[in-house]
């Protein structure tokens, strides 16, 4: 599953899906873990980063791949959630025609699951971003997993 999860859909995903791919706030973490336990299920989740800031956009802010207080305080509790496992962080840049501006923030996503690995101990080991337009570019630069829907499908109707 990747997107904004809303509260009310929280118990669809926890049934019918195998990983979370846009973990984007604690909040969502707590209750994830909470419908995951009646069940008896874990799930792999990536911390979604807000890569550019962008107000459209959900996840943890970063500036210019810094890790921020927020996410070093939340990401400490969310290893705690006995049901969750964060296997990496996933990203979307701001919409771009040109792939190649694309490349700061695939870096800088890359910097941060590095220095979250390096400096603070954690084991993630995924990086999730890329999509139709910009996939290569993600790949050169680390990406695990890709979102190329419209390469496979076509565009939107």
């Amino acid at each position: 599953m990747i997107g904004h999860l809303q509260s009310r859909k929280i118990n669809i995903v926890a049934e019918h899906f195998d990983e979370y791919h846009s973990l984007d706030r604690l909040k969502t973490a707590v209750r994830l873990n909470q419908i995951l336990k009646m069940i008896n299920k874990t799930m792999p989740v990536f911390l979604e980063i807000n890569i550019g800031n962008e107000d459209s956009k959900s996840g943890w802010n970063s500036e210019n791949g810094k890790l921020s207080d927020q996410l070093l305080k939340d990401l400490e509790v969310i290893q705690t959630l006995s049901q969750l496992k964060v296997d990496g962080l996933m990203a979307l840049p701001p919409i771009s025609e040109n792939p190649e501006e694309s490349r700061p923030y695939f870096v800088r996503l890359r910097y941060m699951l590095e220095k979250l690995n390096d400096n603070y101990g954690y084991s993630l080991h995924h990086l999730s971003m890329g999509t139709s337009i910009d996939y290569p570019i993600a790949i050169e630069e680390g990406a695990t997993f890709v979102r190329i829907g419209t390469a496979l499908t076509g565009p939107r109707i």
